[in-house]
């Protein structure tokens, strides 16, 4: 009996410690798609699709980076760990991505981003449009006076967002979430 012993503890020890991986599994995976879709501003571009189309002020430092805002929005919400099942719910602010399945979404100023759609041109954003225009003009940049300028003057109703998806569920992200997770398994 006493032999048996040590081979009891073992297997004891062994069952905390599959226990303790399968609590923190959700939390890594979690975590590894945040920094995931974090990247994707970095790569300017989501997971092998072609890279964000420029603005139409022309801007060299690259798109949606400028303050950072919806960048540092993307955490983690929730973990959900039950006997048969576990998802990470992650997104921007009170809209979610779910890890373990393809259900997300974000925010309306992020989702117009993610996904692409129409907006309406409003007599606020003409008022934009020309303090942008006089903003530009007392500069002495003309390029970008006339840009604003056609902007505030235009006949158009709704102006097309490209589609520049950086949040969301896709294989790359999945091969990096296994990745990370059997980096972790092997520590």
């Amino acid at each position: 009996m006493s032999e048996n012993k040590p081979k009891i503890d073992k297997i004891k020890r062994l069952s905390q410690e599959v226990k303790i991986i399968i609590k923190n599994f959700p939390k890594v995976a979690g975590a590894a798609a945040v920094n995931f879709s974090k990247d994707n501003f970095r790569r300017q571009g989501f997971s092998g699709e072609p890279r964000w189309k420029s603005t139409l002020d022309g801007k060299k430092d690259g798109v949606l980076i400028k303050t950072g805002t919806m960048r540092r929005q993307i955490k983690i919400i929730s973990v959900e760990v039950s006997a048969s099942e576990s998802s990470v719910v992650f997104g921007v602010e009170d809209k979610k991505v779910r890890v373990s399945g393809s259900e997300y979404n974000v925010s309306d100023y992020a989702n117009i981003h993610n996904e692409g759609g129409l907006i309406r041109v409003t007599d606020k954003s003409r008022r934009y449009f020309w303090a942008k225009y006089y903003e530009a003009k007392n500069r002495k940049n003309m390029t970008k006076a006339l840009f604003w300028k056609k902007l505030a003057l235009t006949k158009k109703t709704h102006f097309a967002m490209p589609k520049r998806k950086f949040i969301g569920i896709s294989d790359r992200m999945s091969a990096h979430v296994l990745y990370v997770l059997m980096k972790e398994l092997n520590k």
